[in-house]
Formats: structure tokens, sequence, C-alpha cells
């Protein structure tokens, strides 16, 4: 792909981090309700939560603007496989309902495809 595309891909994904992560971090009680999830006692870790998901789309939106910031890319499939990890030992517990592990599931293509990235897209000259 060309850079262009690149660009757009990194925009879309920051985007996407955004429209996640501001309804947690704003709306968490809402959030919770339309996925049928239980309040916790204090809602700090969700807003954490969700502040951390949308930190991550600023990332994107970095490397949107700048495609050699490829250590932003990195933190972005380890943190995309991290979520992915999280949401699937709570899933099997029992702890976190379908629609959610289903949704988060998107990280897996985003952390492919950052790696296609990577592993495509050459490296600007230093």
């Amino acid at each position: 792909m060309n850079d262009r595309v690149w660009k757009i891909f990194f925009a879309i994904a920051a985007a996407t981090n955004f429209a996640v992560g501001l309804p947690v971090l704003f709306l968490p009680g809402e959030t919770l309700d339309l996925f049928g999830m239980a309040q916790p006692p204090t809602l700090l870790f969700l807003r954490f939560t969700g502040g951390s998901v949308a930190l991550f789309g600023c990332y994107y939106a970095i490397v949107a603007r700048d495609l050699a910031r490829r250590e932003l890319v990195w933190l972005g499939i380890i943190g995309k496989l991290f979520a992915v990890t999280l949401f699937t030992i709570y899933w099997r517990a029992g702890e976190l309902p379908d629609l959610p592990y289903e949704l988060g599931l998107g990280d897996l293509v985003f952390a492919a495809i950052f790696l296609w990235f990577l592993l495509s897209h050459r490296r600007a000259a230093t």
C-alpha cells in the first residue's frame, strides 16, 4: 500500500480508539449498561481504561501524520494483544459477555494490519 493509504488507515485506527475510549471515559455507567454489565463500586478503573484507549488513539493519529513513528505502531500491537488476552481470560471465566468480547477481537485485526505495516513499509532514511 502507498503512504496515503497507510495514513488513512492509521487515521481510522485513531478514530476507532476515540469512538471506543471516550464513551468509556465520559459515560462509563451507560457503557456498562449497554453491554449488560454490572456497575463496580467505583468507576475509576473503567474511566482510566477509557482514557488509556483514547490515548492510544492519539498515538495512531501521530502515526497517521508521520509514518516514521514506528515505535508507536509497536506499542499499538502490544496494547492490542494485551487487551485481547485480558478479554479472552475474562470471557472464558464467564465474567465478560459475548458482545464486548467479540467486539474486542477486532483488536486482533488491527494488530495484524499494524504488523503488516511494519513488515512491508520501508523505514525512512535517517
